[in-house]
């Protein structure tokens, strides 16, 4: 299954990495977008993924796929982005 369940099968986990040459051509968004289709669709009821802070191309990435930012709770340098509800 594409991202990480957690045990009881209420959040998966997500990670997106395009190499340098590639990036800046959507694919980053489009993966995303078809993860969360099929997130959906198996019925996990919630989606995140954690941002270094300081990687805005990610942050701006997540936003345009519809998603929404916050502070991570656990640790300062990161940010959660979960799509909006």
């Amino acid at each position: 299954m594409p991202g990480e369940l957690d045990a009881d099968r209420m959040a998966c986990e997500f990670a997106v990495v395009i190499a340098d040459t590639w990036q800046g051509r959507g694919i980053g968004k489009r993966m995303l977008a078809k993860l969360v289709e099929i997130v959906r669709s198996r019925k996990v009821p919630r989606i995140y993924g954690d941002i270094l802070a300081t990687n805005i191309g990610m942050l701006e990435m997540v936003k345009r796929v519809g998603f929404c930012s916050a502070r991570h709770p656990e640790d300062a340098t990161l940010v959660r982005a979960m799509p909006e509800l």
